[in-house]
C-alpha cells in the first residue's frame, strides 16, 4: 500500500518536512471542501428540504470536522517556521562544511 506522502505528484526534490506540509494542506482542502457540503446540507435542512438518513447522520459530524480544520491550520504555521529553521540550519553546517574544505596557506 502506498504511503500518503508518495501519493503527492511532484514530492520527489521535496524533503520530508516540506512532504508532510504537503499532505497536510491536501487535508485542510479536503476538510474545507466537506465542510462546504455540509453546511450546504444543512442549509437545505433549514429551508425545509427533508434529507436522508445519511445526510442528516453527516450533519451531525460537522462539529467534528470544523474541529479538525481548526487544528490543522494551527500547526501550519509551526509547521513552517520549523522547517525555515531546518533549512537555515542545513545553510549553516554546508558553510561550516565549505569553510574546513579551504586550504589554509
Amino acid at each position: 500500500m502506498p504511503s500518503v506522502l508518495n501519493t503527492v505528484k511532484g514530492t520527489e526534490s521535496l524533503d520530508n518536512g516540506e512532504r508532510f506540509l504537503q499532505v497536510v494542506e491536501k487535508k485542510i482542502r479536503n476538510l474545507e471542501k466537506r465542510k462546504g457540503k455540509l453546511n450546504a446540507l444543512q442549509d437545505q435542512k433549514k429551508s425545509g428540504k427533508s434529507l436522508d438518513h445519511d445526510q442528516e447522520v453527516s450533519i451531525k459530524s460537522l462539529p467534528i470536522v470544523e474541529s479538525n480544520l481548526d487544528q490543522f491550520k494551527e500547526i501550519i504555521p509551526q509547521f513552517k517556521s520549523l522547517i525555515t529553521e531546518n533549512e537555515k540550519l542545513k545553510k549553516e553546517k554546508s558553510t561550516d562544511c565549505d569553510s574546513a574544505l579551504i586550504p589554509l596557506l
